[in-house]
């Protein structure tokens, strides 16, 4: 085997499982990308196999838990008249004055049709009256004309009690993510805006100082009906292949049929790769 083919053989196993664990085995030294069991430096194909690797994380397949962070620099008090500060200590949104919330947007690298497996805030209380609470809520408006703005509390997460300090507030959840859908049920299309927004009192006791968002991906539900005459809604990959459907990776192979049971050429395979992937040349 070629040192392209089997690069291209990597490539392919990784997209089709959906697993980076294909690539791991690959490492960077000065002559290029070679097998981590035959790099010229042992001690760098130790390290890649068996330490740091292990802490790299894995959010191709549907499988992998993905981390997103927002920290305490992204919030913002919820009124202009809210006044905060960065203690007690460092790095902390502490609100001395004003409304009780700080906000702060759900991090844009957790895509459509996610699923949010755990939301957790690290915070720190230090006040005697007020609790640390955490929130995730959907923000949404009239698609027409943007009016009759409000929202929808969709996860709290565990208060803190007593004066713990430095503490996590945290819940385990599974919650699509979807900014496009009819969240009021009115039958139209809302656009959803996801905010977390945490209340800490207005003493400067209680801060945020980072959220954490794990979140896996996974294949779209599939459809009540069948896009084609060869793929009915009892086919073992239905859904898999209404997902690529609806992606615009294929449009079969003809008006009506997928021809599920057909070979795959290397030019469809480039085709499903690169509309999957959404390969393009940079501009620079």
């Amino acid at each position: 085997m070629t040192f392209k083919t089997k690069i291209h053989a990597l490539l392919v196993a990784a997209f089709v499982t959906g697993s980076a664990n294909s690539m791991a085995e690959m490492v960077f030294t000065g002559g290029g990308w070679v097998d981590a069991s035959q790099a010229l430096q042992p001690e760098v194909a130790s390290v890649v196999t068996g330490g740091l690797d292990a802490m790299v994380p894995n959010s191709y397949g549907t499988s992998d838990v993905a981390i997103s962070v927002v920290p305490w620099t992204s919030f913002r008090p919820r009124t202009s008249s809210g006044t905060y500060s960065s203690g007690p200590g460092f790095n902390r949104m502490c609100l001395t004055g004003g409304n009780a919330y700080v906000y702060a947007a759900l991090p844009d690298d957790i895509p459509d049709g996610a699923i949010v497996t755990q939301l957790g805030f690290y915070a720190y209380d230090g006040d005697a009256t007020d609790d640390f609470v955490g929130q995730l809520a959907a923000y949404f408006a009239d698609s027409s004309n943007g009016s009759n703005w409000t929202y929808q509390s969709l996860v709290l997460t565990s208060a803190t009690s007593g004066t713990p300090g430095d503490t996590v507030s945290g819940a385990n959840i599974s919650l699509l993510i979807d900014r496009r859908q009819d969240i009021d049920s009115d039958s139209t299309t809302e656009v959803v805006s996801y905010v977390l927004q945490p209340f800490l009192g207005s003493s400067g006791n209680v801060c945020v100082s980072q959220a954490r968002i794990l979140w896996k991906r996974q294949v779209s539900p599939p459809p009540a009906s069948a896009t084609f005459s060869d793929v009915s809604t009892g086919h073992p990959f239905f859904q898999y292949i209404e997902a690529m459907a609806a992606s615009g990776i294929t449009s079969g192979c003809s008006a009506t049929n997928y021809c599920p049971d057909d070979p795959l050429t290397r030019g469809q395979m480039a085709v499903f790769l690169s509309k999957a992937l959404g390969l393009h040349w940079p501009a620079f």
